[in-house]
């Protein structure tokens, strides 16, 4: 009688045991992060245990506000020839500013197998640090970008840079004048092109 009650004590053990194995059959969880709301979905089939997961990102984008960038083109019989992209900046940003920060992100890979080519590159991006106008008269300060372009010295690197930078600015049409600063100084900027302090007249007559 003892073995057989010792027989039926551990058979209601293992049954216990066994009821806390089963698998939960779906599961899913949702996070919001701002504009952007990314939703998880996980389900498990039983008893093979195969298990699927979808993901469904959703990004809200802001208004944004057309500006045009100049680059350098890949015709190069002049070292000044440009070839100007169209791109989308914020409406946050100043329209002037924005162009800046767009140019020296450097051309997309679509924009280069389309004939941009450019000094300005990922390397670049960021360095604008403002751009005042004041009465017609445009300031451009960048972070001083010479160790990363070190090739602008020549007389054609100056040419291309120079035309892209001024066809940026003078899309503007309410910008007159410009001239460009490393940190504050115009000194360092233009000795790095090897040429002195100058400011560039809007002579097209053109702007946006």
């Amino acid at each position: 009688m003892r073995l057989l009650a010792l027989l039926a004590a551990f058979a209601t053990l293992l049954a216990a045991c066994g009821g806390d194995d089963a698998p939960e059959a779906n599961s899913s969880s949702t996070s919001t992060l701002g504009d952007s709301t990314t939703t998880m979905s996980t389900e498990t089939s039983v008893p093979s245990g195969t298990t699927t997961t979808t993901i469904e990102t959703t990004t809200t984008v802001g208004p944004q506000q057309s500006v045009t960038v100049v680059f350098g083109s890949t015709d190069q019989s002049d070292c000044s020839n440009v070839a100007p992209v169209d791109r989308s900046v914020g409406v946050e940003f100043e329209p002037i500013l924005g162009a800046f920060e767009e140019l020296l992100a450097g051309p997309t890979p679509d924009e280069e197998t389309a004939g941009s080519t450019s000094m300005f590159s990922a390397e670049t991006a960021g360095m604008v640090l403002s751009a005042p106008l004041e009465g017609g008269d445009l300031t451009v300060d960048f972070e001083d970008f010479s160790g990363i372009i070190p090739n602008a010295s020549t007389s054609c690197g100056s040419a291309s840079l120079i035309a892209q930078l001024n066809g940026t600015a003078f899309q503007f049409v309410e910008v007159e004048s410009v001239t460009y600063l490393f940190d504050g100084a115009c000194e360092p900027f233009f000795n790095w092109l090897q040429r002195d302090c100058q400011v560039y007249e809007n002579t097209t007559g053109e702007g946006t």
